[in-house]
C-alpha cells in the first residue's frame, strides 16, 4: 500500500462521522457484526488481514464518534430541560483565547468543564465552548491568562448560538465551535489555578501589543480588516465588510489560514537566511515562530492543520525521510478528530482540510495527469482557486446558503497583496521604536488596505457576484463527493492502465512508441 496512512485515517474518520450521525448502540452492533463476517468470510489472508484492519479503526472511529455526542455542553442542558439556570451556582471555565479587547468589555474564548449544582455540590461534567464577556467600566481588572482555569458564578445567558444564528456574527461564533454568549463581571470570576509561566501568556500580550499597534496607526475601516487578517478575528469586522468578503469568497483572507501561516513560516525562513542561522537552527527557530504565531491567533483549526503539516515536513528534514503531503494531511486530521471528535462537525475543520485536499490532489491531477503546464503565478493562482471552490462548495452552501461565484476572480486580485501586507505590518510593529520607518511602513499597509476594501466592495456589488442555494441537503453534499471521488478513482484507474500497456509496449517494442 503506497499511502497507508490515507486509508487508515479516512476508515477511523468515517466511523466517527458515524458515531456523530447515529449515536445507537443497535446501530454499532449491526456494523460490527457484518464488518466481522465479512472479514471471516474472506479467504485469502492478505484481505483478512485488510478486513480486520478496517473493521478496528471504523470501530475505534464510531466508538470516539458516539463517545463524543454523550457528552453534552450546559446549553443542551438547559434547552432538553435537564437543568434550570436558577440551579446553577457556578460554572467551570478554562479560558482558550483573549477575543477582543476594547473598554469596556473584554471577551474570552472559553471551554466550560463543568457545571456546579446549587444542592449537595454536584458536578456535571460538559464540553463545549462559549464567548464570555467580562464588564469592567473601571478598566481596573487585568487580563485573565491563557489556560487560567476560573468560576464563574453569577452570569447572564446573552445567547443560545445553538438555537439562534439569525445574524452574521452568531453564526461565525457557532461555525467556531461556540455554544453561547455569557454575560459576567469582574466580581464574579473566581480563579482557581493556572501557570503564568507559559507561551501562551507571551501570545497574548503580544496579541494585545498588536492590537494596540494597529489602532494607533490606522483608523476604522482599515484598522479593523488588519486587525482580522493579522490576528484571525471577525470579531472585529462589521456585519457589512464581513458580507462583503463573504460574498466575494475572500472570507479565509480575514480569518487566519493555512495561507497566513505558510506567509508567517517564508518570513521567519527568509529571516534566518538573512542573519546567517544555520539550516538545522533555521528551521528549529521557523517551527517556534509558526506555533508561536498559532497562539498568538487563538489556535483555529486552520492554522493548527497548517501548523501540523509544517511540523511534520521539518521532521522529515531532519530524520531524513520523504516528506508526503497527503499523508501528512491525513496524519493531522486523524490526530485532531481523536482528540476532539466533534472537531469533524465544526465548519472551519471541514473548510480547512477540504480545500487543502483539494489543492494537494487537484494540483497533482492536473500536472501529471492532465499535464497542464503552469508558466506564470497568476495561472497558478487561479487554478488553486478554482480547485479550492470545486472542492468546498457544496460544505459552503450547506452552511451558509451562498456561492460566491466571482471567487476565483477576488481571490487573483487579492491574495498576491496579502504576503506584502502582512510582511510590511509585521516589520513595522518590531520596528516601532524607529517611527519614521513605522510610520511610513503603516502608511503603505494602509494604502493597501484601501484598495482590498474597495476592490472586493465593488466585485460585492455586482449581481453576479454570488448566488443563493436555499436547499442544500446533506446527502446532496456527500452524493457530490462521492461523484467526485469516483470520477477522480476512474481517471486514475485509467491512467494506470495506459502506463502498463505502455510499459509493456516498450518492451516488446524496443523503447520506439512511435506507435503507440
Amino acid at each position: 500500500m503506497k499511502r497507508p496512512m490515507i486509508v487508515i485515517a479516512t476508515i477511523f474518520i468515517t466511523g466517527v462521522a458515524f458515531g456523530l450521525l447515529s449515536g445507537e448502540r443497535t446501530f454499532i452492533l449491526t456494523i460490527t457484526a457484518i464488518s466481522v463476517m465479512t472479514g471471516m468470510l474472506i479467504v485469502r489472508p492478505v484481505w483478512r488481514n485488510m478486513a480486520l484492519l478496517v473493521v478496528v479503526f471504523l470501530l475505534v472511529g464510531i466508538y470516539a464518534g458516539v463517545s463524543q455526542k454523550h457528552k453534552e455542553t450546559f446549553i443542551h442542558y438547559l434547552d432538553n430541560d435537564i437543568l434550570e439556570l436558577e440551579e446553577i451556582a457556578f460554572l467551570d471555565a478554562r479560558i482558550l483565547e483573549v477575543y477582543r479587547s476594547k473598554h469596556p468589555r473584554v471577551s474570552y474564548r472559553a471551554e466550560i468543564t463543568g457545571v456546579r449544582l446549587e444542592y449537595g455540590g454536584i458536578t456535571k461534567l460538559t464540553r463545549g465552548q462559549v464567548l464570555l464577556n467580562i464588564y469592567e467600566p473601571d478598566g481596573s481588572m487585568d487580563l485573565i491568562n491563557l489556560g487560567e482555569k476560573i468560576e464563574i458564578h453569577d452570569f447572564v445567558l446573552q445567547e443560545n448560538l445553538l438555537k439562534n444564528t439569525s445574524n452574521t456574527y452568531y453564526k461565525y461564533l457557532q461555525n467556531q465551535g461556540m455554544s453561547a454568549i455569557l454575560n459576567t463581571d469582574p466580581q464574579h470570576i473566581q480563579f482557581t489555578s493556572g501557570s503564568r509561566l507559559n507561551p501562551a501568556n507571551a501570545a497574548s500580550k503580544t496579541k494585545v501589543s498588536m492590537q494596540r499597534f494597529i489602532g494607533q496607526h490606522l483608523d476604522p475601516p482599515e484598522s479593523t480588516v488588519l486587525k482580522s487578517i493579522m490576528l484571525g478575528n471577525q470579531g472585529y469586522l462589521s456585519d457589512d465588510l464581513r458580507r462583503i468578503f463573504s460574498r466575494t469568497g475572500t472570507a479565509h483572507i480575514i480569518a487566519v489560514s493555512g495561507l497566513h501561516t505558510g506567509i508567517i513560516a517564508m518570513a521567519a525562513h527568509e529571516l534566518t537566511k538573512i542573519a546567517g542561522v544555520g539550516i538545522r537552527k533555521g528551521k528549529w527557530f521557523t517551527l517556534a515562530i509558526v506555533w508561536f504565531y498559532a497562539l498568538i491567533a487563538g489556535l483555529p483549526v486552520s492554522i493548527l492543520r497548517a501548523g501540523t503539516m509544517i511540523t511534520l515536513l521539518i521532521l522529515s528534514f531532519f530524520l531524513k525521510r520523504h516528506y508526503d503531503s497527503r499523508n501528512a494531511l491525513m496524519i493531522a486530521a486523524m490526530i485532531f478528530i481523536a482528540i476532539n471528535p466533534y472537531t469533524l462537525k465544526t465548519v472551519s475543520f471541514q473548510l480547512s482540510f477540504l480545500a487543502t485536499a483539494s489543492i494537494i490532489w487537484g494540483l497533482s491531477l492536473c500536472k501529471n495527469t492532465l499535464k497542464l503546464k503552469y508558466n506564470n503565478k497568476a495561472w497558478n493562482l487561479l487554478t488553486i482557486s478554482i480547485l479550492v471552490q470545486m472542492g468546498t462548495w457544496p460544505v459552503v452552501a450547506y452552511h451558509f446558503n451562498e456561492l460566491s461565484i466571482i471567487s476565483p476572480v477576488s481571490n487573483l486580485l487579492i491574495v498576491p497583496v496579502l504576503g506584502l501586507l502582512m510582511t510590511a505590518t509585521l516589520g513595522a510593529w518590531l520596528l516601532n521604536w524607529i517611527p519614521f520607518l513605522a510610520d511610513f511602513l503603516m502608511h503603505t499597509v494602509n494604502g493597501m488596505l484601501i484598495y482590498m476594501i474597495r476592490a472586493m466592495t465593488f466585485l460585492a456589488e455586482k449581481p453576479y457576484a454570488a448566488i443563493r442555494i436555499e436547499k442544500m441537503s446533506l446527502t446532496m453534499v456527500l452524493l457530490y463527493y462521492l461523484f467526485v471521488l469516483v470520477v477522480l478513482g476512474t481517471v486514475l484507474k485509467i491512467e494506470s492502465i495506459k502506463e502498463l500497456i505502455r510499459v509493456k509496449f516498450n518492451d516488446k517494442s524496443g523503447g520506439d512508441l512511435s506507435g503507440l
